[in-house]
């Protein structure tokens, strides 16, 4: 995907540094596939720690295991063999051109506040971990606020609070800013300004072939339709779906989610939570008006309904997957039979099997198609990334 001049155009090392760089990939290139693919791990780590020093950690390592916990939900704590911290964006445009070169799977961290495994992290590849993005910096006329992607909203709010000022974030302090906006984002001001991801005026963006560019409604304006911390000792599925305000719709769910809580009442740690978030006329309006939003939302107000597991132990997770996947499916066919459902998915509520883009609508998955195949020719976030919801995985289980 990358060349060892580009990719050394890209590190900008020390004459001594890109030797032996240099020496390391020839030597894994004239590898037989079988040892290559014996060797990538060795090899990798020896290529990061090089480029990365302390900001890389390897499995070896003893700050690793503390690395590989910051996680949301444990059922996503799975076993990289790199973390890579950059600190600056050139930086994550280095970290993205190794990955290339050495055709390693690769995981993009913000806060880690997500329930679907494989999202943030990966088996046997590197995590690039935002952590280091950790700054909020006002503007001199307080009109914008640039904010990093390794933030959870808790720091943001925290800055902005002394100056009077707020943002359209998330509502749960320990989310991650990253995460919530590629996926639209609910605020306490949606009734009024929307979905989170309106309000933001630009992004800096690494692209694939490591060039970094800003997208704001005037520059690399198409792609912004692109989208898309705390501890814990417990595992997490979320499943959703869309109607029309129906309160046959929310009994239903709930008495299923009764039934279901009985049935696994066994299961260590155990809660099965349902929530409805009102979806006003307004909000969905404010959010289609938005620049080239992708999401295909209905324009009327509706409920998106989630459903919420927590359990223990690893041998569980079918189970409890499966009694998710009951309650919504029940207080699907109810929407369906009173006419109320509605197809739209809210991707950061969904779980694996979910494939919200699909339910975009096909003029916008186009448009992210066409825009995957400008910006990212050679399909690098569709191959080597690990997970999320990815385009060419649409219509596809994970």
């Amino acid at each position: 995907m990358i060349g060892t001049p580009r990719l050394l155009e890209i590190l900008q090392l020390s004459s001594a540094k890109g030797s032996a760089v240099e020496v390391i990939l020839q030597e894994f290139f004239e590898l037989e596939q079988t040892d290559r693919e014996a060797s990538l791990t060795i090899t990798a780590e020896s290529l990061f720690l090089m480029v990365f020093g302390d900001d890389a950690t390897i499995f070896s390592n003893p700050h690793f295991a503390e690395r590989n916990s910051t996680v949301w939900s444990l059922n996503c704590r799975l076993s990289p063999v790199i973390f890579v911290s950059p600190r600056t964006s050139q930086d994550v445009a280095k970290s993205l051109a190794l990955c290339q070169i050495l055709e390693i799977k690769f995981s993009i961290r913000g806060g880690g506040h997500l329930m679907n495994p494989g999202f943030t992290s990966n088996n046997g590849g590197v995590v690039i971990s935002m952590t280091n993005f950790n700054s909020v910096s006002v503007s001199e006329d307080q009109n914008t606020v640039e904010i990093g992607a390794g933030l959870t909203w808790s720091k943001v709010y925290q800055e902005l609070d002394p100056l009077n000022l707020a943002v359209t974030g998330g509502r749960i302090p320990s989310v991650g800013v990253s995460g919530l906006l590629l996926g639209g984002g609910l605020s306490f001001h949606r009734g009024t300004k929307g979905l989170s991801c309106n309000g933001v005026v630009e992004y800096e963006v690494v692209l694939a072939d490591s060039t970094i560019v800003k997208a704001s409604a005037t520059q690399k304006k198409r792609s912004l339709l692109g989208s898309k911390r705390r501890r814990s000792e417990v595992r997490h599925d979320m499943r959703v779906m869309s109607s029309l305000p129906d309160l046959e719709v929310y009994k239903a769910a709930n008495r299923c989610r009764y039934v279901q809580w009985e049935a696994l009442k066994h299961i260590h740690g155990i809660n099965i939570i349902l929530d409805i978030q009102p979806i006003s006329l307004n909000t969905v309006r404010v959010t289609n008006a938005g620049i080239g939003s992708p999401l295909g939302i209905a324009e009327k107000p509706q409920q998106w309904l989630l459903v919420m597991s927590e359990w223990s132990n690893q041998e569980d997770e079918g189970t409890v997957r499966e009694a998710t996947r009951k309650i919504i499916n029940e207080a699907e066919a109810v929407a369906r039979r009173n006419g109320t459902f509605l197809e739209f998915k809210y991707s950061n509520y969904s779980s694996l099997d979910q494939d919200p883009f699909s339910t975009y609508g096909k003029e916008n998955l186009d448009r992210l198609r066409n825009i995957a195949r400008s910006y990212d020719p050679k399909g690098v976030f569709q191959i080597l990334q690990n997970g999320g919801w990815l385009l060419d995985r649409v219509g596809k289980s994970h």
